[in-house]
C-alpha cells in the first residue's frame, strides 16, 4: 500500500522579509512555527484553527468555492482537466458520483450510530458499498456547462466510515463538496511515483485524488477497522488520511477506476520555496540534478536541522512512534 508504507513527512518553509524568520508547516496543519534564523528559536504563531462553524465566510452557490478562504494554490501547478483533457470524462464521473454519494448521504444515515465496541458491527460498516448510477445526459457542472455522453456506475465503500474520518479530522461536509465538487475541474499532477497510479488536485489543492489498483482498494478495506480506530485515537496521525474510497465505471468505454480521496499535504497558505519529501531512509532517497522536490539524503547532506523545542519535538517523536506501532501491526 504505497501511500500508507512510505509514511512520507512532508515539510515546507517560507521566508517573511519583513520578520526574516523562517516559517515550517508540518502534515498537521493546525500548528505552524517561526524560526529566527540567528538564534533559532521557536515562536508559536498560529494556534488551534477556529472550527468551521464559527467562521465567517459565505458561499458563493451551492458547489462554490468559499468567499474568504485565503488558502494559497500557487504551488498547485498541472493541467486543468477540460472537456478536451482525455481524463475529462473519468473526473467528471468522480465529481458527479462523489457529489451523490457525500452531499446526497441522508444526514440522519451519515450520523447514525453504531456501537464501536461491537468488532463485527464496526467490520460491517467497513465492508458496506453504496451505489448509484448516474444516466448519460446528465449534466456537470464546472467553469462551463457539459452534458456527458456517458452513464456511469459508482461505489462508495465504507461511507460511513468514512464520514466519521473526516468527521475527526475536522472536515466540514460542505466544504469537502466545494472542494472536490465544485465548479471547477481538478489539475492534472504529474507523479513520477513508482506505482503508476495517477494523480489529481482538487481544484483548491485540499486533496489529492489517487488511483488505486485493485490489490491497494482491497488491503485498505481489509485494515481498514484498525485505521478508523488508530486516526480516532490520534487524529493528528501522521498517517496519509483517507477521506474517501470509491470506484467509477464508465461501460461504453469499457473503463473502470478504483480511487482514495486524500489530506493534500500542500494545503497550507503559506507561500512554499522548497519541499523535502521525507521518508525516514536513506535508500535511493537523493534527488536527481534539475528535480524540484529534494529527499532525505539531500536533507541531511545539505547540513539541515529542525528546531523546533523540546516540547513540539516530545509531541512529534511519540506521534511518528505511536504511527510505527501501528504500521508493524498492520504489516505495512
Amino acid at each position: 500500500m504505497q501511500a500508507l508504507s512510505d509514511h512520507d513527512t512532508l515539510l515546507t518553509t517560507h521566508v517573511d522579509s519583513e520578520e526574516d524568520s523562517l516559517h515550517f508547516s508540518f502534515l498537521n496543519d493546525d500548528l505552524s512555527y517561526s524560526v529566527s534564523p540567528s538564534a533559532m528559536e521557536v515562536v508559536l504563531t498560529k494556534e488551534l484553527n477556529e472550527s468551521l462553524s464559527n467562521s465567517s465566510f459565505k458561499l458563493k452557490k451551492n458547489y462554490g468555492s468559499p468567499v474568504g478562504d485565503d488558502i494559497n494554490t500557487r504551488h498547485v501547478s498541472g493541467k486543468k482537466i477540460d472537456k478536451k483533457h482525455t481524463q475529462f470524462a473519468l473526473s467528471a464521473g468522480m465529481m458527479l458520483g462523489i457529489r451523490e454519494c457525500v452531499g446526497g448521504m441522508n444526514s440522519l444515515s451519515e450520523e447514525a450510530e453504531f456501537d464501536e465496541t461491537a468488532r463485527r458491527t464496526l467490520e460491517e460498516e467497513c465492508l458496506r458499498v453504496e451505489k448509484v448510477k448516474i444516466p448519460a445526459g446528465a449534466y456537470f457542472i464546472t467553469s462551463h456547462m457539459a452534458s456527458l455522453p456517458y452513464r456511469y456506475k459508482f461505489k462508495a465503500y465504507a461511507p460511513h466510515i468514512f464520514s466519521r474520518i473526516r468527521k475527526i479530522a475536522g472536515v466540514e461536509k460542505q466544504r469537502f463538496l466545494h472542494s472536490i465538487c465544485g465548479n471547477d475541474a481538478f489539475i492534472e499532477f504529474v507523479s513520477n511515483a513508482k506505482s503508476g497510479q495517477f494523480f489529481f488536485y482538487s481544484n483548491d489543492g485540499r486533496y489529492m485524488i489517487k488511483t488505486q489498483t485493485h490489490e491497494e482498494k482491497n488491503f485498505l478495506r481489509q485494515i481498514l477497522p484498525d485505521y478508523y480506530n488508530h486516526l480516532k485515537s490520534y487524529p493528528h496521525s501522521f498517517v496519509t488520511h483517507f477521506y474517501g474510497m470509491y470506484r467509477v465505471k464508465i461501460p461504453e468505454i469499457g473503463k473502470s477506476v478504483h480511487f482514495v480521496i486524500m489530506k493534500s499535504v500542500f494545503n497550507t497558505d503559506k507561500e512554499i520555496h522548497k519541499i523535502w519529501d521525507l521518508k525516514g531512509s536513506t535508500l535511493g532517497r537523493r534527488s536527481n540534478r534539475g528535480e524540484g522536490v529534494h529527499k532525505d539524503l539531500d536533507f541531511v547532506e545539505g547540513g539541515r536541522k529542525i528546531a523546533v523545542g523540546q516540547k513540539i519535538k516530545d509531541a512529534i517523536m511519540t506521534q511518528l512512534k505511536l504511527d510505527a506501532i501501528f504500521l508493524a501491526k498492520m504489516r505495512i
